[in-house]
């Protein structure tokens, strides 16, 4: 299995995934400030932008929850953390001749 850095802008800045299998990937990207303080139970807030390539490879904190719900799997557990408002983004690699240049 090959994989390769892939890049996009969004709103809030660059994000790095990664390409597999003819399929970009980016994980936990943050949509909402976290929920924490004054934002507690309240609407999202839209994320900060940050300066600089956000790193985007790996899964980051789920929503607090039981444990054993959160089981990727033998002995391993996802972190919980109230900053947990993230998605992912799958989508397939784009032709050669629909590519941004």
């Amino acid at each position: 299995m090959h994989e390769r850095t892939v890049r996009a802008r969004t709103v809030t800045g660059i994000v790095e995934g990664f390409t597999r299998d003819g399929v970009h990937r980016w994980r936990s990207i943050p949509y909402a400030r976290p929920p924490v303080g004054p934002l507690r139970f309240r609407a999202p807030q839209p994320a900060q932008p940050w300066s600089g390539v956000r790193h985007c490879h790996g899964f980051t904190n789920c929503a607090p929850q039981q444990r054993r719900y959160t089981m990727l799997g033998v002995g391993k557990y996802q972190p919980m953390s109230e900053d947990c408002l993230t998605l992912n983004v799958v989508t397939p690699e784009a032709p050669q001749q629909n590519r941004c240049r």
